[in-house]
Order: C-alpha cells, then sequence, then structure tokens
C-alpha cells in the first residue's frame, strides 16, 4: 500500500482513498523578465527572484460501498478548506512519506468522479501549489533574549519577528538594521507583506528599514 496524504490534517485514507501512485509534483520555475534591445544581440534577462506556482497530481481511487454518500465525503473533502492558512485560498497539503515538510495547496478541479458497480471509479485530485515547501518546525515559535545564529538551508526566509520592548532601539540581523523609533510594549514585523504591526493596529510609521 503506498503511504496516503493530508489535507488540512484529515487523511485521504481515513475516507477510504488511495493512491494509485506518489503524488507528482513539478518543478518550480523563476520569473524572468525578458526583454529584447534593438541593435543588441541577443536578449536580456531580469531575475525577480521569485518563482511561478508550482502543479502536483494525486491519482487515486476509492472502493467503498454506498457510493454516494462516500462521493458526498470525498467532494467536502477537496472543495472546503478549513479557512485557517497564513496564505489566503491555500490549504496545507502533507505527506506521510515527507513528515518534516507540509506544501501549501489549492485544488483545482472538482470531484469528477464516475460511480460503477456501486463502487468509486479512479479519479485525479489537481493542486495549484506555492513553489516552497515548508519545515514544519520553522511554524514553531522560538524566543530568543540575546545575539543568536539561525541558519536556513532552503528558500529565502520571510519570517515573523515579534520585538518587545519600550522606547527606541535597533534590531540587527545581519547586515540589515531595523531601526524603531517607537516600541510599546511590542511590534510584529510581517517579512511577507512587508509591514509592521501591533494587533490590529498599523505600525509601519513608528520604523525605519529601507531593506
Amino acid at each position: 500500500m503506498l503511504s496516503t496524504f493530508f489535507l488540512d490534517g484529515i487523511s485521504a485514507r481515513d475516507l477510504g482513498i488511495q493512491l494509485q501512485s506518489p503524488i507528482s509534483f513539478s518543478g518550480a520555475q523563476p520569473k524572468i523578465n525578458t526583454v529584447s534591445v534593438p541593435g543588441r544581440n541577443g536578449d536580456l534577462h531580469f531575475n525577480e527572484q521569485a518563482y511561478f506556482n508550482k502543479t502536483a497530481k494525486a491519482s487515486c481511487f476509492l472502493l467503498k460501498e454506498n457510493a454516494g454518500m462516500a462521493l458526498d465525503q470525498v467532494a467536502k473533502w477537496m472543495l472546503l478548506g478549513s479557512g485557517d492558512s497564513y496564505y489566503p485560498g491555500y490549504r496545507i497539503l502533507e505527506l506521510e512519506d515527507d513528515p518534516e515538510y507540509y506544501h501549501m495547496v489549492r485544488v483545482t478541479n472538482g470531484p469528477e468522479i464516475e460511480i460503477r458497480m456501486k463502487f468509486l471509479a479512479p479519479f485525479t485530485i489537481n493542486f495549484d501549489c506555492m513553489p516552497q515547501k515548508f519545515r514544519k518546525d520553522g511554524g514553531l515559535l522560538r524566543k530568543f533574549d540575546r545575539p543568536f545564529t539561525l541558519y536556513n538551508e532552503g528558500f529565502p526566509s520571510l519570517p515573523l519577528i515579534k520585538v518587545y520592548g519600550n522606547g527606541s532601539g535597533v534590531l540587527q540581523i545581519g547586515t540589515y538594521a531595523v531601526r524603531f523609533l517607537e516600541l510599546n510594549e511590542y511590534t510584529v514585523l510581517d517579512c511577507e507583506t512587508q509591514n509592521a504591526y501591533k494587533g490590529s493596529k498599523n505600525k509601519n510609521n513608528t520604523i525605519y528599514a529601507p531593506e
């Protein structure tokens, strides 16, 4: 039996779904702007330092009595996300044979499943995936009150950083510095959206971070 997979923590195997083959992922393609300059040979390429989404496909089958009820369960599992993701519209895909990582995905097809002889026939689930995969331990809260080193071995890291204190000061990260003009209890730095906030209050005007 092939290993199973999970959507938002719900196992495909618990619904009676089995994989026909391992889930296949396409490669992440970099975003490149190409400019053709009149009078010059070749093209100029500008790397945006970002990647397009990739795709994945799960070829499945389900042999289960009461196929109509099973189909309703599969449709709900495929199309109804938890809504708890940090990335709107995406869901968490976990693979049993890759337990330290997860993917952020969106199911792009409905359950186009035939019912044959009162059982569900083979079907395919297609995913639109963010280009990177995420380490599960990267989502754990880590607290530091003194200088430290944290090594990232994959994609450039875009963490959430919560800085505690009062008054003014500077947070130094490698060669980058964030100057706090006003810090009242704490401020969150969201590197993904490049915003600073405290709760629901925007705090961008209280920091200086040109890079």
